[in-house]
């Protein structure tokens, strides 16, 4: 049975392997330099620095037996082409037995309910232009504002922008998606027990 809970210094390894093992198994279409690139060490140090910086965001991780198998992380827009979103969800992974489940849009969710709280009801989302899971957002409602080639390590690689005006709402369709979900595959493995410590990450 998973938790969510938000993430503290220590969850910068977990946090970690869980990044580097999702890019190598959803973005087979990236660059294979790009790909090593943001290997193991890299990832660690990017995430103890991203868990040192409270102002920038928050992270949470997705747990299974004291196990970490997934991580998001929300963050003020600060990317000039899509002005009118206040957060960047700008990050939502799993490792793949917990894909498909309730995690997904519990965690997005919660993500949400937290830019409500620091006042951004708008939000944007950035995904690869060759990752499938960009079908579920243009079923949610999320709009494609941005089309362009993002640089990273010396690659590129082509990448689409979404927009949403609505934060409550998108709230409404995440925990009704989460629903359906439930009743398709029997009982959510969520426990819906959500740790008491905010610790903001970037």
């Amino acid at each position: 049975m998973y938790s969510i809970r938000f993430a503290c210094a220590d969850d910068a390894a977990g946090i970690a392997k869980v990044h580097v093992q999702c890019w190598e198994e959803c973005y087979p279409f990236l660059p294979q330099g790009l790909r090593r690139a943001r290997n193991l060490s890299v990832r660690v140090e990017q995430w103890k620095h991203r868990l040192a910086q409270p102002a920038e965001g928050l992270t949470w991780v997705l747990e299974d037996e004291g196990r970490i198998v997934g991580f998001a992380h929300l963050a003020p827009n600060s990317d000039p082409e899509i002005p009118e979103a206040a957060a960047d969800l700008h990050a939502c992974y799993f490792l793949p037995e917990y894909r498909g489940s309730t995690a997904g849009p519990e965690m997005m969710a919660e993500m949400l309910r937290a830019s409500l709280t620091l006042g951004w009801k708008t939000f944007c989302i950035w995904a690869w232009r060759e990752n499938p899971i960009r079908i579920t957002y243009r079923a949610l409602g999320l709009l494609p504002v941005v089309r362009r080639s993002r640089e990273l390590c010396g690659f590129s690689a082509p990448e689409v922008g979404y927009f949403h005006p609505d934060a409550s709402a998108m709230i409404r369709k995440l925990e009704n998606m989460a629903i359906q979900i439930e009743r398709r595959g029997g009982e959510t493995r969520s426990s819906r027990r959500f740790a008491s410590r905010h610790h903001r990450t970037a």
